[in-house]
């Protein structure tokens, strides 16, 4: 039984069961240690379902919110520390540039350099876009 339970887990996103793989086994086989018979079979049938409904409902999720990149937290486990450097290191350069172009174009409106600001704008848009592309690319909410 703990064999198709073992199994049946992984149907689980890589991430979920690295942090649970090795306790819900050990949970399983002693609530089954519990049981004989028919109220056995009945626990496990019960549990095999709910295990593969719970690997569906992770995948979903996973899907729904990508854990991909929350930059705020850690680096998930499911994902790779290059993926997550690379992913900061785009949206800081992003970020950077966006700062960038606000700053020039605020210096050019104080100077009253409107050629300037108008220039400054565009690119500060082009900016913006970029980031918003970026952050898209990686899941990473505004």
């Amino acid at each position: 039984m703990r064999r198709v339970y073992e199994l049946l887990l992984r149907l689980y996103p890589a991430a979920y069961r690295e942090l649970f793989g090795e306790e819900m086994p050990r949970v399983f086989e002693q609530a089954a240690a519990e049981r004989r018979g028919m109220a056995l079979a009945r626990f496990a049938a019960g549990e095999w379902m709910g295990l593969a409904a719970g690997a569906a409902a992770a995948w979903i999720d996973r899907w729904k919110t990508d854990p991909a990149l929350d930059l705020t937290k850690m680096r998930p486990v499911d994902v790779t520390r290059e993926s997550y450097v690379s992913a900061l290191d785009e949206v800081i350069e992003a970020q950077k540039a966006v700062d960038f172009h606000l700053r020039r174009m605020q210096a050019a409106i104080s100077r009253h350099d409107f050629v300037e600001a108008r220039l400054s704008s565009d690119q500060d848009r082009r900016a913006r876009e970029n980031l918003r592309l970026v952050r898209r690319k990686y899941h990473i909410a505004e």
